[in-house]
């Protein structure tokens, strides 16, 4: 099983290894904890995280600022490239650009 299939399974409740949902009482359920390790492995604390509705509409209006990716990665504490992906979901960029973070 690989790093991402990995974490998304616990950032949604899910024992990877066998598919039952964790306890609500276990670590691995603890957002700070899911943070915490985003962190100690390199990524941003909020990868694999679901955009709450409150973040997308910030992200609106930092992007309808003019904030780059690099800033909106920054602030939103996630990578360029789920900026970007989430941006085109949100119909601000083309594909194009998107892919351009990858």
């Amino acid at each position: 099983m690989n790093t991402g299939t990995l974490l998304r399974a616990l950032a949604n409740g899910v024992n990877p290894d066998t598919g039952e949902l964790l306890r609500p009482a276990s670590a691995a359920c603890a957002p700070e904890e899911k943070r915490q390790k985003n962190l100690a492995e390199g990524r941003p604390a909020n990868a694999y995280f679901p955009w709450p509705e409150e973040e997308k509409l910030r992200l609106r209006e930092s992007d309808a600022a003019g904030a780059t990716l690099e800033a909106l990665s920054d602030e939103f504490e996630r990578s360029t490239w789920s900026i970007a992906v989430q941006l085109q979901k949100m119909g601000l960029i083309g594909e194009e650009p998107a892919a351009a973070y990858r």
